[in-house]
């Protein structure tokens, strides 16, 4: 085989080989649009954030909304946080996600698209024989209100992301992952 063919040949390998890997990047970037867990940079980094803002303290919940604005620009809107909780005395630890901590954020908000909540990391010995901590994955009452595109919870104790609708949870992946 001469030299032009041989060059040939591997330029119509390396461009077969690009062809393929292109598809490949476009194929599994549909399926996670089409699982809806398609998650901007700028979620991630507002997730980011309320994990950290939970940390502090281990014993309240931390979250927001994101969303498109009438020009089609995505929006993101953090809530207010939640109150501190004891895990010991049985309570529900919470936020009011549509309870914007900015509420000059939603003024253009045309679409939701998400949200998001921390479940926090806390523990605490409640007796001699019992340690009290919090819920990681979606609790019921998160199922029943899953009503966005997108839902997710970040467990702060066990360091996963769970995506969740109505019926239950769809995908969960350790963080560390998903904020890449």
């Amino acid at each position: 085989m001469n030299e032009t063919k041989m060059t040939r040949l591997v330029l119509d390998i390396l461009r077969d080989s690009v062809f393929i890997a292109v598809c490949a990047v476009l194929l599994i970037t549909l399926c996670c649009v089409a699982q809806g867990q398609t998650v901007p940079v700028e979620v991630k980094r507002a997730i980011a954030a309320s994990l950290k803002a939970s940390n502090t303290d281990g014993m309240h919940e931390e979250g927001g909304i994101w969303g498109l604005t009438t020009r089609g620009n995505y929006v993101v809107i953090p809530a207010k946080p939640g109150k501190k909780a004891d895990p010991c005395m049985r309570g529900i630890v919470s936020l009011a996600i549509g309870d914007a901590a900015d509420p000059g954020l939603e003024a253009n908000l045309q679409t939701i698209l998400g949200e998001w909540h921390v479940h926090p990391r806390g523990t605490k010995k409640c007796d001699r024989d019992a340690q009290g901590f919090w819920r990681q994955p979606p609790s019921k009452v998160d199922l029943d209100g899953a009503e966005d595109d997108v839902n997710i919870v970040i467990g702060a104790g066990d360091g996963f992301v769970y995506y969740y609708n109505k019926n239950g949870v769809t995908n969960k992946i350790p963080y560390k992952e998903f904020i890449l």
